[in-house]
């Protein structure tokens, strides 16, 4: 299959809100999903998995970028991916790792996007030949 196109679909559900530009960087290693139920639950700023460091905070991953958006009011946010990296991922699946998320406008503008468990779960729509 040939990806024409490839869109993440988010929903913001609160935070800082509107003017907040998000990058996603595709992620080089792989990681532990969280449960947040404890401190100490797998992946953080520090932490893949509960028991091995990222080499760098924040996560390990490459550039370009594979997308960006400028977040607006609460509600469904798009966000157009690289058709390159999608591709890489079809024909390599063991080479997705995800991505990771920057809010470019600082740390300190918190955004709230509704995860998997949650009403609204992120997905991703891709179209192919």
């Amino acid at each position: 299959a040939t990806v024409t196109s490839a869109t993440l679909y988010m929903y913001l559900e609160g935070g800082e809100g509107a003017g907040n530009n998000v990058v996603a960087y595709p992620l080089t290693r792989d990681w532990e999903e969280g449960t947040q139920s404890s401190g100490n639950d797998a992946t953080n700023w520090t932490q893949a998995t509960d028991s091995i460091n990222w080499t760098s905070a924040g996560g390990e991953y490459t550039t370009p970028a594979a997308g960006s958006m400028t977040t607006a009011a609460n509600g469904w946010r798009t966000m157009s991916l690289s058709t390159a990296l999608v591709q890489g991922w079809v024909d390599s699946p063991s080479g997705n790792y995800g991505l990771l998320l920057i809010n470019e406008n600082g740390s300190e503008n918190k955004l709230e996007f509704s995860s998997t468990e949650g009403t609204y779960a992120p997905y991703h729509y891709i179209e192919y030949l």
